[in-house]
């Protein structure tokens, strides 16, 4: 089992390595550069770049809440919780979104509201969770461990898949009282599916 995973996950890397020549060389890279420096001074941007996921949500005139999630590890989660104010949150349908890697919530929310999964879901009647998993900028925590030190980064993408994504579907489903909670995830955020589908 443990060698099959390591032959997807070289295949997959290679992929990925010969994707990027292959597509390197078709794109103009001086009018990319052009592009992003564009975006960067825009007024717009300078405004939203620096907000956290709870500040971008209230920000769209959404409402957010921020909760905290210990796994059995002993890491301490953020998540964020993203609903539309004109809808009621009672008996609405749970959905749980998952960043990729070196990632966070912050991807499903910054940009406008006819655009970012979080508040399509949200106005579409879905109580949206925004998750971050362990490391990144909002969960850099530990009920022992400080993230100044070695052992706090001593972690596996196997581990954020046993023990962060549990622990966050355990909180929701505990916090929303639903039995059934829908899943989406990018790149590093699908990784639990692998495991334990």
């Amino acid at each position: 089992m443990f060698q099959v995973k390591v032959y997807r996950f070289i295949l997959s890397f290679v992929i990925l390595v010969l994707g990027r020549f292959a597509v390197a060389d078709l794109l103009p890279i001086d009018g990319l550069l052009s592009d992003l420096h564009s975006v960067l001074q825009d007024p717009l941007s300078q405004k939203l770049c620096p907000l956290k996921t709870n500040e971008l949500i209230e920000y769209y005139s959404y409402l957010a809440e921020e909760h905290n999630v210990i796994t059995k590890d002993g890491y301490n989660l953020t998540i964020f919780r993203c609903n539309s104010k004109s809808k009621s949150t009672y008996e609405k349908e749970v959905v749980v979104l998952h960043h990729g890697i070196v990632s966070s919530s912050d991807d499903y929310c910054v940009a406008d509201p006819s655009h970012a999964l979080a508040y399509v879901l949200a106005g579409a009647s879905y109580d949206v969770w925004l998750s971050n998993a362990r490391g990144n900028f909002y969960s850099r925590r530990h009920i022992t461990l400080n993230p100044d030190e070695k052992q706090f980064w001593n972690f596996t993408w196997y581990q954020t898949a046993l023990y962060d994504y549990p622990a966050i579907f355990d909180y929701v489903i505990q916090e929303t009282n639903q039995s059934k909670v829908y899943s989406v995830g990018h790149s590093h955020g699908t990784y639990w599916r692998n495991d334990f589908s």
